[in-house]
């Protein structure tokens, strides 16, 4: 992927609400190959100020909190989306 797409990504990201950024940088960070120190998500990450390697974590067991993290989860990739599609020809 062009790293000036995930440059632009990683601007959206970080304005997302709180619980909507945490839960998708959750999700980006435990699936991401971040061992490289030369990752481009990593590097556009932290051109923004956030170090992708501190939210690697494993998910809580209770259920409640993992349903509020898969909806915030679930809000957080919609709202990515439907603002990537509205500045699609900024980024492109």
């Amino acid at each position: 992927m062009r790293i000036s797409v995930l440059m632009a990504l990683a601007r959206l990201i970080v304005d997302f609400p709180i619980k909507q950024r945490t839960a998708l940088l959750i999700d980006l960070a435990n699936h991401a190959d971040l061992s490289g120190e030369t990752s481009q998500l990593l590097s556009a990450f932290q051109a923004v100020g956030i170090d992708l390697r501190a939210y690697r974590c494993t998910l809580s067991r209770d259920p409640l909190e993992r349903s509020r993290h898969a909806a915030s989860l679930s809000m957080a990739y919609k709202r990515l989306r439907q603002t990537f599609q509205y500045h699609e020809q900024d980024f492109m």
